[in-house]
């Protein structure tokens, strides 16, 4: 394909726009389906902060992010693992953020029943997903235990729309050129030492606009991926003296159980994160 493309060339840009970051596309489809992988106890409260902390990936990370349509709902395939004909009946979207579709029956008389969580919608085609029916009937036979009520989708909905704002408040998120790149993203929680499942991202401003991407506002900015089910604790990156949780985190937290344990201890120089939570913090330049 490069030969075919590019005339040989290797897949680089020194442009950041010309590369798109996501996460599952078909043949498998939705976030939250995806999710559906984890163990069985994990319950639907539980399996929706993955798929946020999933979404959390591509939004806080540097070239153009993609959001497959509907993850931030929660959006299921009812289990169909490659939906391109499968019609409206396993590629609905509520947009009104009441049902995900997972083991949801939409020809009218069962919807109530399955809404209600009994029974279940059947099966996905046959075509594409018969070999793993046998993995797929009993969740989809357990719709109550794995199907997000109308709270769980909206508090994602929503920190799926804090993260789009928080990505757009500052320049260091969209940096053009991968020189900057590679001068000012750096990875902390490294070595020997470092906690496992949790990612530690600094975004270090130039100290000028004639010096690569520069935040007039802010000196710095560290983004915590918390893939652990348990909090984490991290230290300060060295040099940077006041960090404070971004404000529309902040705001977020009040309405957003998952958020309210993320803060910043400037006394102790140390960050706190939940359990499968992404969180991100600032450094404000000093006058």
């Amino acid at each position: 394909m490069r030969d075919g493309a590019m005339g040989g060339s290797p897949f680089e840009s020194p442009d950041t726009q010309g590369f798109v970051t996501g996460l599952f596309l078909e043949p498998n489809g939705a976030t939250h389906q995806v999710m559906l992988k984890a163990a069985a106890r994990a319950g639907a409260e539980e399996r929706a902060l993955m798929c946020r902390l999933a979404l959390a990936l591509p939004l806080l990370s540097q070239g153009v992010p993609f959001v497959h349509a509907g993850d931030d709902l929660l959006r299921s395939k009812s289990l169909d693992r490659d939906s391109y004909n499968s019609g409206d009946h396993f590629n609905r979207i509520d947009w009104t953020g009441q049902c995900n579709n997972f083991g949801v029956d939409w020809s009218g008389e069962r919807e109530a029943e399955t809404r209600a969580g009994a029974g279940n919608a059947g099966l996905p085609p046959a075509s594409k997903n018969q070999h793993a029916w046998p993995l797929k009937r009993p969740l989809l036979a357990a719709v109550a235990a794995y199907k997000p009520p109308p709270a769980v989708i909206a508090a994602a909905a929503a920190y799926v729309r804090a993260l789009l704002r928080v990505r757009y408040s500052s320049p260091l998120f969209r940096m053009p050129r991968a020189s900057d790149i590679k001068q000012q993203v750096v990875f902390e929680n490294t070595g020997p030492d470092q906690i496992p499942g949790v990612i530690c991202m600094r975004l270090i401003s130039a100290r000028s606009p004639d010096h690569g991407t520069y935040d007039p506002e802010l000196a710095s900015v560290v983004v915590v991926i918390n893939a652990r089910p348990a909090a984490a604790r991290l230290p300060f990156p060295a040099g940077v003296r006041g960090l404070e949780l971004h404000p529309v985190l902040a705001e977020l937290a009040g309405e957003d159980d998952a958020l309210a344990g993320c803060q910043a201890d400037v006394v102790r120089g140390v960050v706190d994160v939940p359990g499968r939570v992404a969180a991100v913090f600032v450094e404000r330049r000093r006058a």
